[in-house]
């Protein structure tokens, strides 16, 4: 645990969990709430942990060489309410099988975390075993009293013009506000998909811009600057090694060849 802010009991090493391109925090709140604001930051491991209200975030800057096991996992955020895991990466499972290295890969992958998944590539290219051939940038990292902000990351690993995305987080009350910014310079529409990894499988009730999980009081909701539609996979994670479990993956799709932005809303009913 961090001080007793938050307890992963068998969930992931924190290291191996998270790793955020771009992010912002930022308040618009009482000073009452603003002193309950707790930052915790990890420089060697460019880890981070926001706690605020019931919110707690965990999420990863771009030391990426010095983080291995390294996943493909650049804007993930994991998201936990009132010390309970919500939407988090899906683990490593294992680090060689037996049975070939296709689960070892899928583990690694973009759509397993919380992150943005361009024309069905990767975010980096993966080689054989740990080796990447690939690497994901960042710059001017600005700490503030009240703002975390990372800046320019570059997809440019897969995707010719080298599209930047940048997150912003903003807590208000019982409200997780995340807003995504894909800049886009294509001839052609770019494929965008924002994914969700839902801590567990469960039966959602889905709607055009919206699910309900029922068990968490939650309401999750999207909007965005072009059409898109959301809908539900099967996805897994691994809390031990060796052992995985289904659970369910919202995507949010889309199609645009200019830059992109999209809101996704947290919202737990009271």
């Amino acid at each position: 645990s961090l001080k007793g802010d938050i307890y992963f009991n068998s969930h992931k090493s924190l290291i191996d969990t998270l790793f955020l391109t771009s992010f912002s925090f930022s308040h618009k709140h009482k000073k009452k709430d603003i002193e309950k604001i707790n930052v915790k930051i990890f420089e060697k491991s460019s880890l981070f942990y926001l706690s605020l209200n019931k919110f707690s975030i965990l999420a990863c800057s771009t030391n990426f060489k010095n983080r291995y096991p390294s996943h493909c996992d650049g804007l993930h955020l994991d998201i936990w309410y009132n010390k309970k895991p919500v939407f988090t990466d899906s683990g490593s499972f294992e680090y060689y099988s037996k049975h070939g290295d296709e689960d070892f890969k899928s583990f690694l992958s973009t759509s397993y975390h919380n992150t943005i998944r361009l024309n069905k590539k990767d975010q980096i290219k993966k080689g054989p075993r740990f080796l990447w051939l690939t690497e994901m940038r960042s710059n001017n990292q600005i700490i503030n009293s009240d703002k975390l902000y990372l800046q320019n990351f570059s997809y440019e690993s897969q995707l010719k013009g080298s599209p930047i995305m940048t997150r912003l987080v903003d807590i208000i009350e019982n409200k997780l506000i995340v807003k995504d910014v894909i800049q886009i310079k294509a001839s052609h529409n770019t494929e965008i998909e924002q994914f969700w990894n839902y801590h567990k499988k469960s039966k959602l009730k889905i709607s055009s811009n919206s699910i309900y999980f029922e068990e968490e009081n939650l309401i999750l909701s999207f909007s965005a600057s072009c059409s898109f539609e959301i809908y539900i996979q099967e996805g897994f994670q691994s809390l031990y090694y060796g052992k995985k479990e289904p659970r369910t993956r919202i995507v949010c799709l889309m199609k645009n060849n200019v830059s992109t932005e999209i809101n996704t809303t947290f919202e737990f009913l009271k």
